[in-house]
């Protein structure tokens, strides 16, 4: 996985350095545009390809939603549809959000709250969350509350519980690469049956190649019985990003920090786990992250 994460990362910026980043940018922009006519309305609309060290594949259609927003504030909706594995099987997961932001006097700050509602679509597994954000254009921060809301279910003779969490994050423009951010995730799981709370970080390097793509590097490191996980994603944005540099731009900036007023940032989306997690209850507990 190390390896595919190297040879995915020299790849992206060798075509760069090249012609093909113009072919590129138009093929991304080509998938982005097709993503957005699955949900009709105005706003962000993202899809997302991740891949997890020895698992296959997860897939994320996601929309941003504007509904009443001024110069100052918006009120808006998000959602998304993504598929998750659980326990070896396959489920999907429906998450509906809304969020309140308003920026400072002078624009360079946007606070925010927001709550959603997740639902395992297949096995009726639900959970609530309240978050909190932050933002500025060289650094942000987030953080968020997960509440179960179901019981425990039994799903083909195995105990299964959705249990509580709460996530935090801290994000960083990189020095003279303002295309480019480091980032860090706390996370910790409440068990239930599980003698021991699931908690690990996640560090992430986050790179907006295009105004339409987006590529992720992380590794998340854990007490999960599965160790630590590395994890490629690949975001296919659109409309393009105009509030966003990006690596098409140049590769290195004239000032350390781009700074910027967060007004075109009203719309973004919220950063939180979409994925609810369900501790399985055998003879050995395990628990989904």
């Amino acid at each position: 996985m190390k390896l595919l994460i190297k040879i995915v990362l020299i790849y992206f910026l060798t075509l760069f350095a090249s012609n093909s980043g113009e072919i590129l940018q138009n093929v991304s922009g080509k998938i982005s545009e097709f993503a957005s006519s699955v949900i009709p309305g105005e706003g962000l609309t993202e899809v997302n390809i991740e891949i997890k060290e020895g698992q296959e594949p997860d897939f994320t259609i996601l929309g941003v939603r504007d509904i009443y927003n001024n110069e100052n504030s918006n009120f808006f909706t998000q959602f998304s549809l993504h598929n998750n594995d659980v326990g070896g099987e396959e489920r999907y997961i429906g998450n509906l959000g809304f969020g309140y932001r308003f920026l400072t006097n002078d624009e360079s700050i946007m606070v925010g709250v927001n709550s959603f509602y997740d639902k395992d679509l297949k096995e009726g597994h639900a959970r609530g969350s309240i978050g909190l954000e932050a933002r500025a254009s060289v650094v942000e921060f987030n953080v968020n509350q997960y509440y179960s809301l179901t019981n425990m279910k039994t799903i083909s003779g195995t105990d299964e519980q959705s249990i509580g969490s709460i996530d935090y994050k801290l994000s960083s423009q990189i020095p003279y690469m303002p295309w480019g951010e480091f980032s860090w995730t706390g996370y910790k799981h409440e068990a239930d049956k599980a003698t021991v709370d699931t908690e690990g970080d996640i560090f992430s390097l986050e790179m907006a190649l295009t105004p339409s793509l987006q590529l992720d590097l992380s590794r998340d490191k854990s007490n999960h019985a599965d160790g630590d996980v590395s994890a490629i994603n690949l975001f296919f944005i659109y409309p393009p990003r105009d509030n966003k540099s990006t690596l098409a731009d140049g590769f290195i900036n004239d000032e350390i920090w781009r700074k910027e007023s967060m007004k075109n940032k009203l719309s973004d989306k919220v950063e939180r786990n979409n994925n609810l997690v369900i501790e399985i209850q055998g003879s050995v507990i395990i628990t989904s992250k």
